[in-house]
């Protein structure tokens, strides 16, 4: 495996995100033992992608590559969240970075791919002027929760819980 570059997403590249975030579902769907994920129809990549360029176009979002032998093996994706003070929000006036999508290639995790990925979406968000940055992990998918809390320092915010109801 040659070196890894990290570099902002290039319209070049939407095809390889597309299957990222195809293996990315493959992955929530074999770990969810609620059986609430699914596999959706065949140009899910596609169709998710295409929305998430609109709203990385509309909030002030990046994308990030990583890059090896020419081939992405790794992407992030991030927007910026702006609440002011007249917002119905709860949360006081500020600006933070949200993180969408992480994913790293299996046969490239271990290297510090995600992390040095984490460390791009991070340093655009400090030149925004984000306070804090807010990322989602499925509960069941204790590999990306061990590695935003051990690898990245950040600490649980906000617990969803869900209930199976007998039917």
């Amino acid at each position: 495996m040659g070196d890894i570059v990290i570099r902002a997403y290039e319209s070049k590249d939407e095809q390889a995100i597309w299957h990222c975030i195809e293996k990315l579902q493959e992955h929530l769907v074999s770990v969810d033992r609620w059986n609430a994920e699914r596999i959706p129809a065949n140009d899910f990549g596609r169709r998710y992608v295409a929305d998430l360029l609109k709203q990385i176009a509309k909030e002030e979002g990046r994308i990030f590559v990583a890059e090896s032998e020419g081939k992405v093996v790794g992407f992030i994706a991030g927007i910026i969240r702006r609440f002011m003070e007249d917002d119905a929000s709860c949360l006081a006036p500020s600006i933070n970075g949200r993180i969408l999508e992480l994913f790293v290639e299996e046969g490239f995790r271990g290297q510090k791919i995600g992390r040095r990925l984490m460390e791009a979406m991070e340093e655009y968000f400090k030149e925004k002027g984000c306070r804090l940055v807010r990322v989602e992990a499925f509960a069941p998918n204790g590999v990306a929760r061990q590695f935003y809390e051990d690898k990245c320092g950040y600490e649980e915010w906000l617990v969803d819980y869900v209930k199976e109801l007998e039917t």
